[in-house]
């Protein structure tokens, strides 16, 4: 009970000592005018997990597309929310990075190669995009899967929803669901980190 939803699960997650929060918005929902979402993220006391659905429910998760384009404060983050949904699923990961026409595609694999020794995940799948453009290549890509995870910037929620950061542009236009992560501040370790899972 209290005057501000945004306070009061703020408030009772630092009492109960919570791990993450966990969020959900509809698809026609600008996040940037939901201010329990913005005040949430804005005061995080542990890692947030923003679901986006525009049906009532989220659906079996089968195939799971993560975009990936090097170290992120979030990778802890993910990679521990996508080995929860394997574990209780046996679902199918996907890993895409995207290089520009004509990029380095070698680092791209070095990348992606990395990525699937942190998520050791069996049989995950590894994908090479070439596009000038990230949202519209990410967006193409998730239309063949039943969950897509991005990780949003520290600043993300500061910006214009359909200007602002390629998670924010994606997020909007993508039919399937859509999850998006922001580890609290004091998780920046990253990548060790991932190895403690």
């Amino acid at each position: 009970i209290g005057r501000s939803a945004a306070d009061e699960i703020v408030q009772t997650a630092q009492y109960n000592y919570c791990n993450l929060i966990l969020m959900g918005y509809k698809k026609e929902e600008d996040p940037l005018e939901n201010s329990i979402i913005h005040q949430v993220l804005t005061h995080q006391p542990c890692d947030v997990a923003i679901l986006k659905s525009d049906k009532g429910y989220a659906g079996s998760f089968k195939r799971i597309l993560v975009p990936i384009g090097g170290k992120d404060i979030n990778d802890s983050l993910k990679v521990r929310l996508i080995h929860s949904v394997y574990q209780s699923t046996g679902c199918e990961v996907t890993l895409m990075t995207i290089v520009a026409p004509g990029g380095n595609r070698k680092q791209a694999d070095l990348t992606l190669q990395r990525g699937a020794k942190i998520y050791q995940i069996p049989n995950i799948q590894l994908v090479v995009e070439e596009s000038e453009q990230i949202a519209d290549a990410i967006i193409a890509r998730a239309a063949e899967h039943d969950l897509l995870v991005l990780g949003m910037r520290e600043d993300a929620w500061l910006q214009s929803f359909f200007f602002g950061t390629v998670a924010q542009q994606v997020a909007g236009q993508v039919e399937c669901p859509t999850l998006l992560v922001k580890a609290h501040a004091v998780e920046k370790s990253g990548f060790r980190r991932i190895l403690k899972i």
